[in-house]
């Protein structure tokens, strides 16, 4: 159920059991001083947008039935000549299985006073810590001896040292180990041009011109494990099929190895039929026919719009 006020919208995640709603999950937010400006429709609509990111963990993939007191957005999703706005929201939503309800706003009373709860006297909230502070006093004090320090900072073994400190201690202070030579220095000053330094993390730029944060080695293991072991699979399950194309990204042994790994059956589509992989061919032609509507006729707006 989804509601939107002047100011709020409001929604409700529930799931049918013996025909009796149970609810999972109420959510409001407030908006902000553009969206209030919306008009009603493309209020009603973002209270739909914001209730699926809301709860997109436990749908994506279910029937999702939305009930709303607008009745015009039964129809909005087949609506052509619609905003540029409504048409980025919908191609949002194009991901869910839904089927919009129309409900008497009476019925849908919990969403609707979700969306008007307001706070008049706001209370400012109070980030200072007193013990954080007098503890970090109480640190300094500690270790205020200076050369203690620089003697225990200069007793350390390189080896405990990530792979990574030359650069850090170049992009900081901007010196260069003693030790390199020549050739290493020429190597040393051309690595360094990949890498970039935002306090506390040094990043680098990869082949595909992204930034990702440099790690320890000792920390590869844990980031693997957590990316694909905490994540992905248990979230949204193993697949029991993976479609793809004949790509040699999809096409070689580290993916194959990967598959056998979790018991994946990978179904290679055939060149020229796009019925193999027809799921993706009509998501594929929902966002070209949104395109189109969002650019002008000549296709020159779209750099602009996008």
């Amino acid at each position: 159920m989804c509601d939107a006020s002047d100011y709020a919208v409001g929604a409700v995640l529930g799931q049918k059991i013996d025909k009796k709603l149970n609810v999972i999950y109420y959510a409001s937010k407030t908006m902000d001083d553009a969206q209030c400006k919306y008009a009603t429709t493309e209020k009603e609509l973002l209270a739909i947008v914001f209730a699926f990111e809301k709860f997109r963990s436990y749908i994506v993939g279910s029937k999702v039935i939305v009930h709303t007191d607008h009745a015009a957005l039964r129809h909005i999703f087949a609506k052509k000549d619609t905003k540029p706005r409504l048409l980025r929201w919908i191609l949002l939503l194009q991901e869910f299985d839904i089927e919009v309800v129309d409900k008497k706003g009476v019925e849908n009373g919990v969403a609707d006073h979700l969306s008007r709860m307001r706070v008049e006297d706001m209370i400012p909230i109070n980030d200072s810590m007193p013990e954080e502070q007098l503890m970090a006093i109480m640190i300094l004090k500690e270790s205020f001896d200076e050369k203690a320090r620089l003697e225990e900072v200069k007793a350390l073994r390189d080896e405990n040292l990530p792979w990574y400190a030359d650069i850090v201690n170049f992009m900081v202070s901007g010196e260069v180990p003693s030790s390199f030579d020549a050739y290493k220095r020429k190597k040393f000053f051309k690595d360094a041009r990949h890498y970039y330094w935002d306090e506390p993390y040094l990043y680098k730029r990869g082949p595909d011109s992204i930034y990702r944060r440099c790690i320890a080695e000792e920390d590869v293991q844990g980031v693997l494990e957590h990316c694909h072991g905490t994540i992905i699979f248990p979230r949204y399950g193993i697949p029991r099929v993976v479609i793809s194309d004949g790509g040699s990204h999809f096409i070689n042994k580290v993916f194959e190895k990967l598959m056998k790994s979790y018991g994946v059956k990978h179904k290679v589509a055939t060149p020229y039929h796009p019925q193999t992989s027809g799921q993706v061919e009509v998501s594929n032609r929902q966002i070209k026919a949104i395109l189109e509507k969002t650019v002008s006729f000549t296709r020159k707006g779209l750099g602009s719009k996008a």
